[in-house]
């Protein structure tokens, strides 16, 4: 079989196997999902600006402490939620494939804001008002910590304590908490209940990467005379005394509203003591196993005020308290699902973004966006293998609207890819015919070289190459921005050659010809059926190292839409200039200043262009007539596809790694 017909059969595959993937894609749920929760202080007020972790995922919370963590594998989840100050907490929830799980409401205490500085000869510790004390003994430690001792309110635990306990009224965070303890240290806190002299009282610490309370010690000491309970412990973080309670339990349910629309306000948050839970979508909740006694209730969601309520539960009983929330904000929540236009099928996964803000739809094609603009609005809804849609209502503040989109579907969301091993209609303009890009045939026994290397310029791998141009990425064929006339200047981009030009100058162009440039443009892509695109291509290049940064041979890819004007989406150009001697002749490459040129790949993220037509330009211009002896600017394996980028395959040296420049002001030299 010849190389031709192994090469098709291997293209024919490798669609067969692309157009299986998508298919999948489009018939089985997402493998991640949404998790959205609040964050408030001791005194219930929004805390912005902290950070929520889970896996290796982070986010902010907005103004008003709400989160939103996006495209999260599903699974039991552990979120930790810290800010610069305050304590740290933890959040339990499981995410389902292609849903969005509610975390309830997390209250952080500010740390106590006496400091104490201890070594390895020990100290005394204690907290501000001298209510919370800790005796560390020589050698406990191994370098100097500052040591914080704080009072934290029972209902900022990190979590419920141990089924059949109670946490007793004081509970301590020691910070720094991953500080290691070679010997006990005697804790000491208030005996707040009254415990009779002798008393046993069990310690705990609260395990952040298995998320629950375990045992320190059950040998900590009530003192009457004192009135204190101390306990050897020997680690920092959350800490606290427990006493065991034996009521007979009680559960409470109710239902949360707006105070001003009367009806449900779903996923608020709903606490009594450290019992917590999350309403459901009707605006339910039922709290279970609650000690029996009168108990406060507590329930908030973003955009209302904190709503209190107070009940008495019996043992054996289930008491309602029913809480109405009052907005205080100029949003709303809008939700609904997403269906095919034909016959009201919903369609999983489906991107959903109306005011910049954005979410997927889960199993059920169900979806809620949250903190809305109130007033009338648009909501677009995009899916591979559909075109993208929009449906439209009108948000009234705290209050919930319903906004359905059906989509209409269109072929399978496949990508467009190019190796440039055939033509596939990509065109080019430049202002210097000989000087332009080109398909270019690369093989290195017969390759063309840069002739003005070693005179004019010096090429960081000229010992290895000659100066060739490279191999392709793949297979044999790529496009290059440089001149192939048999001439003195082949090989290289400087067009014509300044007559009497200097040695290691690094290449000067003619008067005639101060500077080139050329334009390649892609076929029109198709990605109005897309939900994600992405766009990601190979490139080599070897520019000058003479003000590579500041605009010189510039190296741009252009995006047009709908056959419009074409716009910057980045710059390929080094971020820096180098900080040393910058010889003229030396070269600027994508392996860095002065270094080999090597193949990387660059990716960029389309998604805010579905739903059109797209060309993708790569421009390249040499802006003067100075320093235009190096080899130019090569693309290879271009493709756009379905789909969300993916940074973790992006090669360290991509432009992804800094902003995007957009125009370049042109310095004169």
């Amino acid at each position: 079989m010849s190389n031709q017909s192994l090469i098709k059969k291997g293209l024919w595959l490798f669609t067969l196997l692309l157009l299986g993937l998508c298919f999948g894609c489009l018939t089985a749920a997402p493998q991640w999902g949404t998790i959205n929760g609040m964050l408030v202080d001791i005194a219930y007020t929004a805390i912005s600006g902290a950070t929520v972790q889970v896996d290796n995922s982070t986010t902010d919370t907005l103004s008003d402490g709400s989160y939103s963590l996006t495209r999260i594998a599903a699974g039991s989840k552990i979120l930790a939620l810290s800010k610069s100050g305050y304590t740290t907490s933890y959040r339990g929830v499981t995410l389902g494939r292609g849903e969005t799980a509610y975390a309830s409401a997390a209250i952080l205490a500010p740390l106590d804001s006496k400091i104490t500085q201890v070594n390895s000869s020990g100290g005394t510790v204690s907290n501000t008002n001298g209510s919370i004390q800790l005796v560390i003994p020589d050698g406990a430690l191994s370098s100097t910590v500052n040591v914080q001792l704080t009072e934290v309110p029972l209902v900022a635990a990190p979590y419920p304590p141990p089924v059949g306990y109670q946490f007793i009224a004081v509970i301590v965070y020691v910070t720094p908490a991953d500080a290691a303890l070679a010997r006990e240290a005697t804790l000491s806190i208030p005996n707040s209940t009254g415990l009779a002299d002798g008393t046993n009282v069990s310690f705990y610490g609260f395990n952040t990467a298995l998320l629950q309370w375990e045992l320190i010690t059950a040998t900590g000491e009530a003192h009457s005379a004192s009135n204190t309970i101390t306990a050897q412990i020997d680690q920092f973080g959350w800490i606290a005394a427990i006493i065991p309670i034996t009521p007979a339990a009680g559960n409470i349910t109710g239902t949360i509203t707006n105070s001003s629309t009367g009806r449900a306000v779903p996923y608020a948050s709903v606490w009594s003591s450290y019992f917590s839970t999350v309403a459901d979508s009707n605006g339910d909740y039922t709290l279970s196993s609650l000690p029996s006694g009168e108990v406060t209730v507590e329930a908030l969601a973003s955009g209302y005020s904190r709503a209190t309520g107070h009940v008495t539960v019996l043992p054996g009983s289930t008491v309602t308290c029913d809480l109405a929330l009052t907005p205080n904000t100029t949003t709303g929540t809008i939700v609904g699902y997403v269906c095919r236009t034909l016959d009201a099928v919903v369609i999983a996964g489906a991107r959903v973004a109306a005011s910049g803000i954005e979410t997927t739809t889960s199993t059920s094609g169900y979806y809620t966006l949250y903190n809305m603009p109130a007033g009338h609005t648009h909501v677009y809804a995009y899916a591979n293998g559909y075109l993208n849609n929009y449906g439209e209502g009108t948000v009234y503040a705290g209050a919930t609207a319903t906004i359905e989109v059906y989509l209409t579907r269109t072929s399978e969301a496949v990508g467009w890819s190019d190796n440039f091993e055939t033509d596939k209609g990509w065109t080019t303009s430049s202002n210097f015919d000989n000087t332009q890009w080109q398909r270019y045939l690369a093989d290195y026994a017969y390759d063309s070289r840069d002739n003005l290397a070693p005179e004019y310029v010096t090429l960081p791998d000229y010992d290895s190459t000659l100066g060739k141009l490279p191999l392709a990425h793949s297979y044999n064929y790529y496009y290059w921005y440089g001149q192939m006339a048999e001439q003195d200047a082949r090989g290289c981009y400087i067009a014509v050659q300044k007559t009497g030009d200097l040695d290691l100058s690094g290449g000067t162009s003619d008067p005639a010809y101060p500077y080139n440039y050329g334009y390649l443009d892609s076929p029109s892509i198709d990605i109005s059926g897309y939900a994600y695109a992405t766009l990601s291509f190979w490139t080599w290049w070897e520019i000058e190292g003479v003000n590579a940064a500041t605009g010189y041979d510039q190296m741009k890819v252009q995006i047009s839409i709908n056959g419009g004007f074409f716009s910057d989406l980045a710059v390929l150009n080094p971020y820096n200039d180098p900080n040393v001697s910058r010889e003229a002749y030396c070269a600027y490459t994508s392996g860095g200043y002065n270094l080999a040129g090597r193949w990387v790949q660059h990716s960029f993220d389309l998604t805010s262009y579905v739903g059109n037509v797209i060309k993708v330009r790569f421009y390249f211009n040499t802006v003067d007539e100075l320093y235009n002896g190096f080899r130019g600017w090569m693309v290879d394996d271009f493709c756009v596809t379905p789909e969300a980028i993916s940074y973790s395959s992006v090669s360290s040296a991509s432009v992804l790694k800094r902003p995007d420049r957009g125009e370049i002001k042109v310095l004169r030299r």
